[in-house]
């Protein structure tokens, strides 16, 4: 990864707080938008770390990605997988991940419902579902 993608590359948390090289696991590229090119979800693990949190970062087309996991609400801590799948069947990609959110909460797996629109991005709200008894429910 080069650092002008505007992707951080190791390590993370700073010099000095952790430099080992295995906080990403189970990264997933999609096309999320559905602007033709490849953006990606990527996961950390190690769940005593504040920063180790997941992020989704959009591809700009010119290069570059800009995180919007915090602002799309997919922001999880502590998790070794993704995947992407049309799970409401409604054209876009929604996100399965494990993990904690926030950072102090209990751990999860997070059914995250795209519920944006190729034209209009501007109102893309990611929902989470939440699995109870043999169901799950939207949120």
């Amino acid at each position: 990864m080069r650092p002008s993608t505007g992707i951080p590359t190791k390590p993370v948390g700073g010099y000095g707080t952790y430099i080992g090289d295995e906080l990403y696991s189970g990264i997933a590229w999609a096309d999320v938008d559905n602007d033709g090119d490849l953006d990606v979800y990527m996961p950390q693990v190690y769940g005593d770390l504040a920063y180790a949190y997941s992020y989704l970062y959009i591809n700009n087309g010119d290069g570059t990605f800009q995180d919007m996991g915090d602002i799309y609400g997919t922001r999880v801590w502590d998790t070794y997988g993704s995947a992407w799948a049309d799970y409401d069947e409604d054209g876009d990609l929604d996100l399965v991940t494990g993990g904690k959110s926030p950072f102090s909460g209990s751990y999860h797996i997070h059914l995250l419902r795209n519920s944006g629109t190729a034209t209009d991005t501007s109102g893309w709200r990611w929902r989470a579902a939440s699995r109870t008894g043999t169901r799950w429910a939207r949120g």
